[in-house]
């Protein structure tokens, strides 16, 4: 089991696109085609449209928060506490079901796999970036042993002395092939002086590639499930403390 699933971690998985502007009409039309089918899963659903091309998409009934134009596909887990209103009561709040982060990435891959259908006839878009990313808020006492090592080696190794407030991001290169790079950047904010505030921390696992590859949606879906097998691992690794290991 992972450490971050035992948490209230919330995962997001993103594409950068490089589009074939001649298409990006057809994107648009395309795009209606996946905005029916959160339609029918939603009755709530806020659709806003993003610039010319695109659209930020959000509902008080989801645990996910989309943003899709034509640079961008990002879906990302959110929880939302809503009100109920109660005749001669004040209002009852609703706290959403709390899910796994593997529940909710595997949810996440579902709706990736209706976009990339619905806009499988747009021929000519490329991508160059996959992003894998969770969210977390902890406090002291829940921490990793790795993320508490990697606190102490930043005042040790850096400043001769114990950090007790940052608001910071390290961006550390992983691995370099012959086609990509892969990255991640490590973030974290926290102040001991509030400890109420807990520890807030950001993975964001990346691959790069040197040439954009085109978006063929079975095998983008097949590259992104291997992309999140590997994001996890270090995730992993990250927070036993072993990510040094091979």
């Amino acid at each position: 089991m992972f450490w971050f699933e035992g948490l209230l971690s919330l995962p997001g998985i993103g594409i950068r696109l490089k589009p074939n502007f001649k298409e990006l009409s057809a994107f648009e039309n395309s795009l209606g085609y996946f905005l029916d089918y959160l339609c029918e899963e939603y009755d709530d659903l806020i659709i806003n449209k993003k610039e010319i091309w695109g659209y930020s998409i959000s509902s008080k009934n989801s645990n996910f928060a989309f943003q899709i134009d034509r640079k961008n596909i990002v879906i990302h887990s959110v929880y939302s506490i809503t009100q109920e209103s109660q005749p001669g009561k004040p209002p009852k709040f609703v706290i959403p079901e709390i899910k796994t982060c593997s529940e909710l990435v595997e949810k996440i891959f579902e709706y990736l796999k209706n976009i990339f259908e619905a806009i499988k006839d747009v021929k000519e878009f490329k991508y160059d970036r996959i992003g894998i990313f969770i969210e977390t808020n902890l406090d002291e006492e829940s921490l990793p042993p790795g993320i508490v090592s990697w606190i102490e080696n930043l005042g040790k190794i850096f400043l001769k002395g114990e950090v007790i407030t940052t608001n910071s991001t390290y961006t550390i290169k992983l691995n370099k092939a012959d086609e990509y790079l892969d990255q991640c950047h490590h973030f974290i904010d926290f102040d001991q002086s509030s400890p109420e505030s807990g520890y807030h921390l950001k993975l964001d696992w990346q691959r790069i590639y040197d040439t954009p590859v085109s978006l063929e949606y079975k095998k983008v879906l097949h590259t992104i499930a291997g992309c999140k097998e590997e994001a996890f691992t270090y995730f992993q690794k990250f927070g036993e403390g072993d990510f040094y290991d091979d």
